[in-house]
């Protein structure tokens, strides 16, 4: 469903919470302006690819029904416009193989300590994101990182 214009979707979670066989969720560029901060029976148990880039959310990104997605091997969030801290929930994610917070840069925060469970996570890609900390640790298994415009110590 990506570049599909969906921006009068109101409770576009709850719909898709109804899908519980869905593996892929690409809502890339989609016009999407709210998420749902959480949903009452988390559905998408074996979701492991999602992908809401593009999207001017403008919202935090802490209260957010995909930090209950702990089967998911990709996320992509790069400019959802999103601001405030990574939620210590992405520490329970750890399938995690990709993730990007790419150029959202209203988000102004330390990395949580719950990244070092993410133990399959080969690509982080941080750039542009305004957060900081020390990830030498994880940055040690990672394949492939984009770390530029952040303040971490690597």
């Amino acid at each position: 469903m990506s570049f599909v214009n969906l921006s009068t979707a109101v409770d576009w979670a709850h719909e898709i919470n109804m899908l519980s066989t869905l593996k892929e969720l690409l809502l890339q560029q989609s016009g999407l302006r709210s998420t749902a901060p959480s949903l009452r029976q988390f559905n998408l148990t074996i979701l492991e690819v999602l992908d809401i880039s593009g999207n001017i959310f403008n919202t935090s990104i802490a209260p957010n029904w995909f930090w209950n997605a702990t089967s998911l091997t990709f996320l992509n969030m790069k400019q959802c416009y999103f601001y405030g801290s990574i939620p210590d929930e992405i520490g329970r994610m750890t399938s995690l193989e990709q993730v990007s917070f790419n150029t959202n840069n209203h988000m102004s925060t330390m990395i949580p300590s719950s990244f070092k469970h993410l133990c399959n996570l080969k690509v982080l890609d941080l750039e542009g994101s305004n957060t900081g900390g020390d990830i030498t640790e994880l940055m040690e298994r990672l394949y492939y990182q984009t770390v530029t415009g952040t303040s971490c110590r690597c």
